[in-house]
């Protein structure tokens, strides 16, 4: 990497870390953590050393994927064109259209935008490239199309009731991650439930004030909600906090099925190394909105659980080159002889 790129390296981490306007931990900052990070990772329940850290994650994961499978995933409309051809076809809400700059292209039986919202309560609209659920529209009407930019006209997806009845305001989604063994064959290495937090900002983006509820991956069923509201403070939840309606030890419709669609996306994007799909809950089983190719954010999963507790994840991290041999085998030796049995299949 030589000096100078180490350099530039932790002046963009510290870049990163002060644009979160929190105060400094420079202690945490030693370690490979953003400062925010004091606040809600369990540092309490596991050793520091389970965690992937914040560099890891900058400067490891985003070198993983190749930048031509990345892009698939980081344009909505190429992205969904391609699932329509995919074996997954009929588990996406599918695309209607485009519109750029106030021109509208058609991709179903629509050709004007008046058209769709005559035929259509609402549409959902999404910038074509685009994160965290910024720049998204619930639009009932053509004034609310906008003018300028580019976005994706997709149909608003149902949710199953287990997930309207906690927030009905949001879609709320399961965050899926997935990672290429050594084999190339895809497998899941944890997953959080999302629901929205607010109802004056009804999305469930974590870092937007939504909920994330860690989920037993065996059995689908949700254990406690947190929250990080202003990265000053963890709120945990048994019940949702709007609602009152209980989180933990709610069970998850067609979960097998949700983990099937996982893999099956990975499969089906085979030039990815690791990605984390967007799915949620329908009536009639599992829908996926988009996959992340970039930065899939895992801290969703550290919120709840350390990643590196798991003997397969932290293999494959080797083998990728993103966590060193030594750091391995030492996870490997606390795995032995901690009584914490953090150890996962």
């Amino acid at each position: 990497m030589g000096f100078l790129g180490g350099v530039r390296k932790i002046r963009s981490f510290l870049r990163v870390d002060k644009s979160f306007g929190i105060d400094r931990d420079f202690a945490m900052l030693r370690q490979g953590f953003f400062s925010k990070r004091r606040y809600f990772y369990p540092f309490d329940k596991f050793p520091k050393e389970f965690l992937i850290t914040d560099w890891e994650i900058e400067f490891g994961f985003r070198a993983l994927n190749p930048s031509t499978a990345k892009e698939n995933l980081k344009n909505k409309v190429f992205f969904q064109l391609m699932l329509r051809h995919s074996p997954v076809f009929d588990r996406t809400p599918g695309v209607v259209g485009v519109v750029a700059n106030g021109q509208y292209r058609s991709f179903s039986e629509f050709n004007t935008l008046d058209a769709i919202f005559k035929a259509k309560e609402r549409v959902f609209l999404k910038p074509v490239s685009g994160w965290a659920g910024d720049g998204c529209i619930l639009a009932s009407s053509r004034k609310q199309v906008p003018e300028t930019g580019s976005y994706t006209i997709e149909d608003c997806g149902e949710p199953h009731t287990y997930s309207s009845d906690i927030f009905p305001h949001s879609i709320n989604t399961i965050r899926v991650f997935t990672l290429k063994d050594e084999f190339g064959e895809p497998f899941i290495v944890g997953a959080a439930h999302r629901f929205g937090g607010s109802i004056k900002n009804p999305i469930d983006n974590f870092s937007k004030g939504g909920i994330s509820c860690g989920i037993d991956m065996e059995t689908g069923i949700l254990r406690s909600g947190l929250s990080n509201p202003g990265f000053h403070s963890t709120i945990f939840h048994e019940y949702h906090p709007v609602t009152g309606v209980k989180l933990s030890g709610v069970q998850v419709p067609f979960w097998e099925e949700s983990k099937k669609l996982a893999l099956d996306l990975a499969r089906y994007f085979g030039d990815l190394n690791y990605a984390g799909w967007d799915i949620y809950v329908s009536p009639t089983g599992p829908m996926v909105i988009e996959g992340n190719g970039d930065l899939p954010h895992p801290d969703l999963i550290q919120v709840h659980s350390p990643l590196l507790a798991s003997r397969r994840v932290r293999n494959q991290l080797q083998k990728f080159g993103m966590i060193s041999l030594q750091r391995k085998d030492y996870i490997d030796r606390l795995c032995q002889t901690s009584h914490i049995h953090l150890d996962r299949p």
